[in-house]
């Protein structure tokens, strides 16, 4: 009878809750309209500071597998799913009515000038006037390659003949380094083989010819399979058949693509963290008890181990510019879409751009001049310590809401930049938390979308936090997704 009664009672309310949830507006559901971005800006004094701490759900093993088998079932979909979206603020714009038009891509002014030759004639000074590091310590960048090689100290094939052994041996140390994930000796040596050749006759095609890369396996990468940092072959690769623009400009400039770089699982998280068996967690060389950052973990690995100056990642979230910081290299997200994105996972279409990972400031440079067709815009001033009339603006209330040693570390930054002629300047951004919120719903339903067909095929060999992830897009509206644009 006990059982019964309380059976009775789930139903009642489970009814109750999908009536409530289901019925038309009749003004339940306060809905909020915001202002448009026009009154905002005229009323900056009037934003108040919203951010919150993130939501810390903290499962593993066992326990997260079990609630995951709970959230993809019917009543975790309607029941559970809903109460985490709360508890994390992801329902923050669910309710509310933007009187504005959408905009799903960047209206981006790109530059009309082809500055390949000019930027070229900027770049090759730096490269032969390049100044030692003061320090013991310091990374060897495209500048020592390119002198090294005219100089006869070294050959491509002797860098690429190195590079193979470093990883194969920092991925057979406990634990393995992996940076690089798959590559191929033969591949590699013939690619260095004929740079060596063109070096020999004193005609390198670019800067980059006989310098070893790494390339973040978010990209088609011939002859490696295309994974995107799974252990099988996604349904959406196979859309991508041929190399893309980055990938082909690097290897038509005579770089020595070293392999596929690891990665967060389809790019979903910060940490770089990856416990399927092909790819392993990629370990900071720093300190291989700490992660390496994400999601373009390996490409930020092999600069920071000195495997090579440059390398490719994408970013869609911070997944250049969080391992760049924690491995301690240059990292650069460009404009949206300002490099051909072809030849690349289509999983966060809207927001991901893909760019370098550099040894230094000036490597960065190098490949952006590259990769853009010298479309990117002039270089000139790269290389000049002054910065006299410069701004950079500072929300303090954000800027503080880290741990303290970060916000230490972020203000000596600062000092540095004011010591260079730059003026610090305090400034307010409005809605940062419905924009939180955005960036999210945007990443999760694209993601989710691009893997609806291998969720269902592929599911138990997803990592788990990934399937967490999709459990939260499946359940944003899309009214959420046109909010969060």
């Amino acid at each position: 009878m006990a059982v019964l009664a309380f059976l009775l009672v789930f139903l009642a309310l489970l009814v109750f809750y999908l009536f409530r949830t289901s019925r038309p507006h009749r003004g339940t559901r306060r809905v909020r309209v915001v202002p448009p971005i026009r009154v905002v800006l005229e009323n900056m004094e009037a934003a108040t500071y919203r951010c919150k701490d993130l939501f810390d759900l903290s499962a593993t093993g066992f326990v997260l597998q079990l609630m995951l088998w709970v959230l993809y079932t019917r009543i975790g979909k309607t029941l559970l799913v809903p109460i985490l979206t709360k508890a994390s603020g992801l329902d923050l714009i669910t309710h509310l009515y933007i009187p504005e038009e959408p905009t799903y891509l960047p209206d981006v002014t790109r530059p009309s000038q082809d500055n390949s030759e000019s930027n070229r004639n900027i770049l090759r000074p730096l490269i032969d006037s390049r100044i030692p590091a003061a320090e013991a310590f310091r990374f060897n960048t495209i500048a020592d390659y390119i002198q090294a090689f005219r100089s006869g100290t070294c050959s491509p094939t002797d860098v690429a003949e190195r590079a193979l052994r470093f990883i194969e041996q920092a991925n057979s140390a406990t634990p393995p380094l992996k940076g690089i994930v798959d590559s191929d000796a033969s591949v590699v040596l013939a690619m260095a083989k004929a740079s060596t050749e063109r070096w020999r006759q004193g005609k390198p095609i670019s800067f980059l010819d006989g310098v070893p890369v790494a390339v973040k396996g978010e990209f088609r990468v011939e002859p490696y399979a295309l994974r995107g940092g799974s252990v099988f072959i996604p349904e959406v690769s196979k859309g991508v058949e041929e190399e893309g623009g980055s990938v082909e400009k690097l290897k038509k400039a005579g770089a020595i693509v070293l392999g596929v770089a690891n990665m967060h699982e389809f790019g979903t998280g910060t940490l770089g963290s990856n416990p399927n068996k092909d790819h392993l967690h990629a370990r900071n060389p720093y300190n291989p008890g700490h992660f390496a950052g994400g999601s373009s973990s390996g490409s930020a690995v092999c600069v920071a181990a000195g495997l090579c100056p440059l390398a490719l990642g994408s970013d869609g979230g911070g997944s250049i510019r969080i391992p760049a910081g924690v491995c301690g290299v240059v990292g650069l997200k460009p404009t949206n879409k300002s490099l051909d994105d072809f030849g690349t996972l289509p999983v966060a279409y809207t927001v991901s751009a893909h760019g370098p990972l550099g040894a230094s400031v000036l490597d960065c440079a190098i490949a952006l001049d590259l990769l853009s067709n010298g479309m990117m815009g002039s270089l000139k001033g790269l290389g000049e310590a002054k910065l006299s009339g410069r701004r950079v603006g500072v929300y303090w209330k954000y800027f503080e809401h880290a741990d303290s040693e970060v916000v230490m570390a972020c203000k000596v930054a600062l000092e540095q930049l004011k010591s260079l002629g730059v003026e610090v300047k305090e400034i307010v951004i409005p809605e940062l938390e419905e924009t939180r919120v955005a960036h999210f719903i945007t990443l999760a339903a694209e993601i989710g979308s691009s893997l609806l067909a291998d969720i269902d095929l592929h599911f138990n060999e997803f990592n788990l936090e990934t399937l967490l992830l999709m459990t939260m897009s499946y359940n944003a509206s899309g009214v959420e997704y046109i909010n969060a644009q």
